[in-house]
């Protein structure tokens, strides 16, 4: 690009919040309308000043915000993509990262599309600072002693091959229960695969974002429900609430799921109030 792109609009949550932390939102024509969901995102007051909205990921839908620059996901429509492509439209393909690793190489990617490294690389820095942080005081930890975590959505107990939520479980000092499982494709696991599993911790995103899902009572029907009985997690009342704004995170943010998980699993490592 000539110069630093001043008509950005981008087309996931994950990028609203990299970019509302690389650039002023001046240079923001659009961000998603999850951008305004605190429930799942972390930049509510850095997007009011942001005017466009993006709804729907269609050619035209994005053409009226006259951007000058459009960041998209690799899970997009290729028709689409082409399209961008022949009108001469400067379009970003970023990769949806499966781990903090990536996050952070999207974060550094990005920052060199818009023109603004230094400020990627602070990010990055203090991204791993903090895992660093997190790492001393969880300390080093046997798998034997690593609590073993299972991911309760709202239709069940989920499987999902190399997902960002595995990496968080790990770097929080914990594992992820399905960990080990190999199946076809992600999904929701059979009820006696998960009490064979037995895991120490349910955790469940806290994000009601229908009315219908709310966190404490998603907690009580797991405690309550008789086919987990057995399980560790059920017997120790183990359930752990994690804002799905940073569990579901695949920004800078995902550093807070880490946080987060560490002083649920791990209080007694941590000080008053679950800081350092």
């Amino acid at each position: 690009m000539p110069g630093p792109p001043q008509r950005i609009v981008s087309t996931s949550i994950s990028t609203d919040e990299i970019l509302l932390a690389l650039v002023p939102a001046s240079r923001v024509a659009a961000v998603t309308y999850l951008a305004d969901d605190p429930g799942i995102s972390n930049v509510t007051e850095l997007a009011k000043p942001v005017a466009g909205r993006v709804r729907t990921v269609t050619p035209e839908a994005l053409l009226a915000l006259n951007p000058d620059l459009i960041v998209a996901a690799d899970y997009g429509k290729p028709e689409m993509i082409k399209t961008f492509r022949e009108m001469g439209i400067p379009l970003y393909i970023y990769h949806t990262a499966v781990n903090i690793r990536e996050v952070e190489d999207t974060v550094r990617a990005l920052g060199t599309v818009v023109q603004e490294r230094e400020k990627a690389e602070r990010l990055i820095q203090s991204m791993e600072q903090r895992l660093q942080t997190v790492q001393r005081q969880v300390g080093p930890l046997p798998e034997s002693k690593r609590k073993r975590i299972a991911y309760y959505g709202s239709g069940g107990f989920y499987y999902m091959p190399k997902s960002s939520f595995q990496d968080i479980c790990r770097k929080a000092g914990g594992i992820d229960v399905t960990e080990g499982l190999v199946y076809d494709k992600p999904g929701v696991l059979p009820q006696e695969v998960l009490v064979h599993l037995n895991p120490d911790v349910f955790m469940v995103p806290a994000w009601n974002y229908d009315g219908n899902h709310d966190p404490d009572m998603m907690a009580r029907e797991l405690l309550a429900n008789p086919a987990y009985k057995e399980t560790k997690a059920v017997r120790d009342k183990a359930v752990v609430k994690i804002p799905a704004a940073h569990v579901l995170s695949l920004s800078q943010y995902i550093v807070d799921a880490v946080e987060d998980l560490a002083r649920a699993l791990y209080p007694d490592r941590f000080g008053k109030g679950g800081t350092a």
